[in-house]
């Protein structure tokens, strides 16, 4: 109930999303973003923070992989607040999790 009044999904979905793209089922993870930003009226750069907090919480990645993918969340962030496409830099750093 906390989550859906401070308009964020649940660090569960969140997870969901993460290790669906990073076992290389990018349509799955993709579908379930979408869902999830549907869902919760979230915009790409609430998302994106919700994922970077996630990231650091996966543990099935080495750190360096860790510092990979936070590293490209920051170069989407700046992506999307010059102006880009949100979703579709969503969906880039899906698949960029799935590579």
């Amino acid at each position: 109930m906390v989550y859906s009044l401070v308009s964020a999904a649940e660090p569960k979905e969140i997870q969901d999303i993460l290790l669906l793209a990073i076992n290389k089922r990018f349509i799955q993870s993709r579908g379930l973003l979408l869902d999830t930003m549907l869902k919760h009226g979230l915009s790409g750069l609430d998302i994106l923070k919700q994922i970077q907090k996630e990231t650091m919480e996966i543990d099935s990645i080495s750190d360096e992989k860790r510092i990979e993918l936070l590293d490209k969340c920051g170069e989407i962030e700046f992506r999307m607040v010059e102006g880009a496409d949100e979703f579709i830099q969503l969906e880039a750093l899906l698949a960029y999790f799935a590579k």
